[in-house]
């Protein structure tokens, strides 16, 4: 026996209901069960949430960008101001930078004719100090004149580079004395020359003369390559004095005998080398005499300041030394090494331009000339 299961809330159809409903036409359907009608609710209240979440993420978004915008505002404002503050600075700095030109343009004008007066000034006081000194500073500086006259002849002329750089040096010492600001040009230019002078090699002629002078003297003492001697002992007839005084009477005539045969022969040494030769007394002294001249010859031409000539002097002499003399000699070793120094000399070099400060002291002179000078009108 099975048995329906029957809700709650749902009437059951008894024999009366069923003979009741056999008698109505129509008859209406069960109503649905409560469960199925609570889906729909849950839909709408997840779409009702989903809502509110958007609704809350769109206003939080709002309120983000409203405030970014507001911060951004804020920050633009900020830019617009410090741009206005650094127009309005620049503007000022421009304003100051132009005012500073002006300024320094009229500071300029102003040095310019401060200079100017200055110069004027300075010229005015030589001109009233020489004509309160009566004329004396004209004369001393004629007198400069006249020192740099003299060593520009000094070193034209005689080549003298010491007699120049004193003359030189005194007039410079004068314009020192002087204290005359518009002598400064000419003391520059003295100063230039004097530098100029000193580097100018000058030799010794004094020293290199008394050097000549002492080789000369010492060419007869040089040994020759070869000497002959004008006579030949033998030990048997430094022997023989001995045997004469013997009282053997054979013996003196034995030795005379030998000392007259030896005489008959002239015994003379030939080395193998072509330059070494026995000499006579007479070409000896040629030797030395020749070797004598051309250390005079050289002297000479070193007096003079002939450079070339000197040097072909002294180049002759070494040649006569090695082809006459011997080599390995000490003398000789000296001789040749004073002579290859004294080669070395420059006796003619080329000497500077001294005139430049001459020029100007000239033209101080002429501008400072009564009729030229300021002030004179």
């Amino acid at each position: 026996m099975t048995s329906n299961p029957v809700e709650p809330g749902i009437p059951v159809a008894g024999p009366d209901a069923e003979g009741s409903a056999s008698s109505d036409p129509f008859v209406p359907p069960p109503p649905a069960p409560r469960r199925r009608r609570a889906w729909p609710v849950l839909l709408f209240l997840v779409v009702l949430a989903i809502a509110g979440l958007a609704g809350w993420q769109w206003w939080e978004q709002r309120e983000r960008n409203t405030n970014l915008e507001a911060a951004h505002a804020a920050r633009v404002n900020g830019l617009d101001a410090r741009l206005e503050s650094l127009e309005s600075l620049t503007g000022e700095q421009t304003t100051r930078l132009a005012d500073q030109s002006r300024t320094s343009d009229r500071n300029g004008t102003e040095i310019a004719a401060l200079k100017s007066r200055i110069e004027d000034t300075l010229t005015l006081m030589s001109r009233i100090s020489e004509d309160l000194s009566g004329g004396r500073t004209r004369f001393q500086l004629a007198a400069i004149e006249h020192l740099l006259v003299l060593a520009n002849d000094q070193l034209l002329l005689e080549r003298d580079v010491r007699s120049a750089l004193v003359a030189l040096d005194s007039a410079d010492a004068r314009l020192a004395q002087l204290s005359d600001p518009q002598l400064f040009p000419v003391r520059e230019a003295l100063a230039e020359e004097r530098t100029a002078l000193r580097a100018v090699p000058v030799a010794d002629l004094s020293s290199a003369a008394l050097t000549l002078s002492s080789l000369i003297g010492r060419v007869p003492s040089l040994p020759l390559q070869s000497h002959a001697p004008t006579q030949f002992h033998s030990p048997d007839m430094r022997d023989s004095s001995t045997a004469d005084d013997a009282p053997d009477g054979w013996r003196r005539l034995l030795a005379a005998i030998k000392t007259a045969v030896r005489s008959l022969f002239t015994i003379r040494r030939e080395d193998n080398t072509s330059a070494m030769r026995l000499l006579p007394p007479e070409a000896e002294a040629v030797v030395y005499h020749v070797l004598a001249l051309r250390l005079e010859g050289a002297r000479v031409a070193l007096l003079s300041g002939k450079t070339v000539s000197m040097r072909e002097q002294l180049r002759s002499a070494v040649e006569w030394l090695d082809s006459q003399f011997k080599k390995d000699d000490p003398g000789v070793l000296a001789m040749k090494a004073e002579l290859d120094r004294l080669q070395g000399l420059e006796l003619s070099p080329p000497l500077p331009d001294i005139s430049r400060s001459l020029a100007a002291l000239r033209t101080r002179l002429d501008v400072g000339s009564p009729a030229t000078a300021p002030g004179s009108r």
